[in-house]
């Protein structure tokens, strides 16, 4: 596991080196605490009832809503904070105990809800020496779940994530979850895209917390057809590397493949090969950086399924 020693001194980096700390934390826990973000539409609902699907027996569910307590209450009964608390609240009491579930709601006082929901996770207020009293999360979460777009609907391009939703991927540290689809119970079908860099390495770690033995999972790494580089050497590296991976970790549904494309688009080649397939989740695992790639930005927009994001 020494790709998770990867350190950079440089202060630039300070997000990316807090991103991997969070994510060495996360694969080396027992449980996973599962954040899903609320706000009454269907497409938030998805992003429940997916984490629902996606919990183990003894992983945490916090459900979070960010309201305006300084309006007028004349929206819809079931946009209502009270009515969301209740509404859970009865869910989950009938599924799991409820040591394993909290709630979350937040008067976000004219901030936004992306200000608000950066201040609940930011990972300075989880140190041991942190002020208590500017904590409004007891646990800190491992993964960041949320519908792609929230009560105002699905954008021009249906695949599209929201603002609150791409604003969250650019500025959160920990691995976001995008529901596109409501993932099922049981067997899944996975899609992750992979390189032999340790934020690859890094990212299979992560993804293999949400992986179950049912599941199929299928590793591809894209290569140009014209590509002419000293790669013979590197790629069988790559592929020995992964096949022993999943061999060891892996369901037993589970291969590593190479996909060659012609585009001169990377992001397209992407997306044009996961949208043809049969598939529950797509998941990348992109250098930590504040503002994501024009490659990851076009795979995340462009996917019809839902999308795991992590940034290590």
């Amino acid at each position: 596991m020494s790709y998770w020693e990867e350190k950079h001194s440089d202060e630039t980096k300070a997000f990316q080196n807090e991103c991997v700390e969070l994510g060495h934390g996360i694969v080396s826990k027992s449980s996973n605490m599962f954040l899903v973000c609320v706000d009454g539409s269907r497409q938030s609902e998805e992003a429940y009832r997916t984490v629902m699907n996606l919990r183990r027996k003894f992983d945490h569910v916090c459900i979070f809503h960010a309201f305006r307590g300084d309006l007028p209450d004349l929206q819809p009964a079931y946009w209502r904070p009270n009515q969301l608390e209740s509404k859970y609240d009865v869910d989950l009491v009938s599924h799991i105990p409820k040591r394993l579930y909290s709630m979350c709601f937040v008067d976000r006082q004219g901030d936004s809800v992306n200000t608000v929901l950066e201040r609940a996770v930011d990972p300075d207020t989880f140190k041991y020496n942190a002020d208590r009293s500017e904590k409004t999360l007891t646990l800190k979460p491992d993964f960041i779940v949320m519908g792609h777009h929230g009560r105002k609907g699905p954008k021009e391009t249906k695949a599209s994530i929201g603002s609150t939703a791409d604003k969250a991927l650019r500025n959160l540290h920990y691995p976001c979850l995008i529901v596109k689809n409501q993932l099922p119970e049981g067997a899944r079908k996975i899609i992750m895209a992979v390189t032999d860099t340790n934020v690859s390495k890094r990212g299979l770690d992560i993804l293999m917390r949400l992986v179950n033995s049912k599941d199929e999972l299928i590793l591809v790494h894209f290569l140009h057809k014209t590509f002419d580089g000293p790669h013979g050497l590197r790629l069988d590296a790559m592929r020995d590397y992964y096949d022993k991976e999943l061999n060891h970790i892996g369901p037993a549904r589970s291969r590593f493949e190479f996909v060659e494309y012609a585009h001169e688009d990377l992001s397209t080649a992407i997306v044009d090969y996961v949208n043809n397939e049969d598939v529950d989740l797509f998941a990348i695992a992109p250098r930590a950086k504040r503002e994501t790639s024009s490659i990851t930005d076009g795979v995340i927009n462009r996917v019809n399924v839902s999308v795991l994001l992590c940034k290590i």
